[in-house]
């Protein structure tokens, strides 16, 4: 296996010259696999946020998303609560037969470790850091199935921890369904009309003004407003802008 030093030096050159979303994230899900992992996620916070703005993994959909949302399996995920420890920069490793029980959510806890068990990825890396923004943080997700990989996370440390780096600075939330690694068991992609709405409030405009302007009945923008919130979970309607602002899903 070439040396992770040379892979890192390999990844800045591939991630300079990609010039589509897409392309950089099948290269970050390329380069992590040829490293040993079967398994990468790629995500953004909000400072003092518990959801992420946005998240992009290589995982099917058939891996157990809708168990994990509909479950709360968000509350005792352990690579989540390790943001609390703000280990910026460094790489931690986690194996899954130390996942602890999250007091007074023991079951939940059971159920996520059994959930976890039936991929087969016993080994986790996750790195926390700043994100693409002063306002955001980044994580980064690195899952194995092996017990004794070529890759130690200790001796490794400062090479994983620059090739994460890599991996949050340039991968990029996905603009569209079908873009690859957008799952929506966090939030749903806006409709043009969707967003076209949330532009138009985001410039300033009232509700009557936006009608005008889309030809629409202003009841019908209202209509459109709070699908927009649903979708990206906010409660106000500055909330969803802000939030699909993060998640690059608005083009102001």
């Amino acid at each position: 296996m070439t040396s992770l030093t040379n892979r890192v030096i390999d990844a800045v050159d591939v991630f300079q010259q990609a010039q589509q979303d897409d392309t950089v994230w099948l290269s970050a899900v390329s380069l992590s696999r040829d490293l040993g992992f079967k398994h990468i996620s790629v995500a953004e916070f909000g400072k003092n946020q518990y959801l992420p703005s946005w998240w992009r993994t290589s995982l099917t959909e058939t891996d157990g998303h809708e168990e994990y949302a509909e479950k709360g399996y968000l509350d005792v995920d352990p690579t989540l609560h390790a943001r609390r420890g703000k280990w910026y920069g460094d790489v931690s490793y986690t194996n899954i037969h130390q996942y602890p029980l999250i007091p007074g959510k023991e079951k939940q806890s059971v159920g996520f470790r059994k959930l976890v068990e039936s991929t087969r990825l016993t080994n986790y890396f996750t790195q926390y850091g700043c994100g693409q923004s002063a306002d955001d943080e980044s994580f980064l997700l690195l899952a194995a199935d092996f017990s004794d990989s070529a890759i130690k996370w200790d001796r490794h440390g400062p090479e994983l921890s620059i090739l994460g780096g890599l991996f949050t600075a340039y991968v990029t939330p996905p603009q569209a369904n079908d873009s690859s690694g957008h799952i929506e068991f966090l939030y749903r992609l806006l409709t043009a009309r969707e967003h076209d709405v949330l532009c138009f409030l985001a410039s300033g405009l009232s509700n009557d003004e936006i009608a005008y302007r889309m030809g629409l009945a202003e009841v019908t923008v209202r209509l459109h407003i709070k699908k927009a919130r649903e979708k990206m979970g906010a409660k106000t309607r500055e909330q969803a802008i802000a939030l699909a602002m993060k998640r690059g899903l608005l083009r102001i």
